[in-house]
């Protein structure tokens, strides 16, 4: 009897160990898929996601106009609205553009924090920068300017750091960089 119930023992952590592991990887898997969907790449101008990429956490969304030979340009927009005024958009004024942060973008990441987004943009209509927008406020911080490269893509965030991935303009090494960002 007591050698049945070993075996019973064994066979239970067993089955438990498994269904653990099932856990782990189906919540490995769903966190990887959803930081995939805080960043929009727009760094391959034969692969522009045109269009609006609607914040996964919050009312904003990113509009994005693959402008060809003029870049990648992009406008903010509060699409839910649960006010007549919320920050500085109104019901009739819902689009923020027109910023350096704008011009060029090569890729946006969005912050947990719903009212948070991080910008970058190329070197070559834009700043070669990477901006931090807050939205409801309309503002924007320069925190990152790219000595040598030509794209910096955002590639994760997390709540002290961005890491970047440096494009060459042409043939050359891709560099990968930690900013601090708090």
């Amino acid at each position: 009897m007591n050698r049945f119930m070993a075996a019973q023992s064994q066979r239970d952590t067993l089955i438990f160990c498994l269904y653990l592991l099932i856990a782990f990887i189906v919540l490995v898997g769903n966190t990887a898929h959803a930081s995939d969907q805080n960043i929009i790449d727009m760094s391959d101008a034969f692969n522009c996601p045109q269009g609006r990429h609607m914040q996964p956490n919050g009312p904003f969304a990113v509009d994005i106009y693959c402008d060809d030979a003029l870049g990648t340009n992009i406008a903010v927009m509060l699409v839910k609205m649960s006010a007549p005024f919320q920050g500085e958009y109104s019901l009739t004024n819902r689009v923020w553009q027109g910023d350096n942060w704008a011009a060029s973008a090569s890729s946006i990441i969005w912050s947990d924090d719903p009212n948070e987004v991080y910008v970058s943009t190329d070197s070559v209509y834009g700043t070669g920068s990477i901006y931090k927008l807050q939205l409801l406020e309309q503002t924007s911080e320069l925190i990152w300017k790219m000595e040598s490269g030509c794209v910096p893509a955002l590639k994760a965030v997390s709540v002290a750091t961005l890491r970047v991935e440096i494009l060459p303009c042409s043939e050359g090494e891709t560099d990968e960089i930690i900013i601090p960002i708090k």
